[in-house]
């Protein structure tokens, strides 16, 4: 998954994906899906259901820290800020950290880069 790739829904709609459930390449569908979604249940569920796999994985293992739980930390922020009403967008440093499972010294960051990526 490209670093600054955040659209999911058309890869995710792709007959071709739908051949992954069920083999060894099953950890794609279920992270996409968890992207596709911007919920961390779906993304903990995949990492512990595919955990053999990543771990047996050096380039995966590495990107789950680089790439994959920042990518999930933007998502979740995204999702957070568009399931809240159109006129009720304002989001407290303490509601991002607790939804994006981020620490309070990360939110500003994890905010800029959503922003300069034109996620919220």
């Amino acid at each position: 998954v490209a670093q600054e790739e955040f659209e999911f829904g058309e890869l995710l709609q792709q007959e071709l994906l739908a051949s992954l459930e069920g083999s060894t390449y099953g950890w794609i569908m279920d992270l996409l899906k968890a992207f596709g979604e911007g919920t961390f249940a779906l993304f903990d569920k995949a990492c512990a259901d595919h955990r053999a796999q990543i771990d047996a994985t050096p380039e995966l293992q590495q990107a789950e820290k680089t790439v994959l739980r920042p990518k999930m930390c933007a998502l979740a922020l995204m999702e957070l800020a568009f399931r809240k009403p159109k006129k009720q967008r304002r989001l407290t440093f303490s509601e991002i950290a607790d939804h994006c499972r981020v620490g309070p010294k990360e939110v500003e960051f994890l905010v800029m880069k959503a922003m300069c990526a034109n996620l919220i």
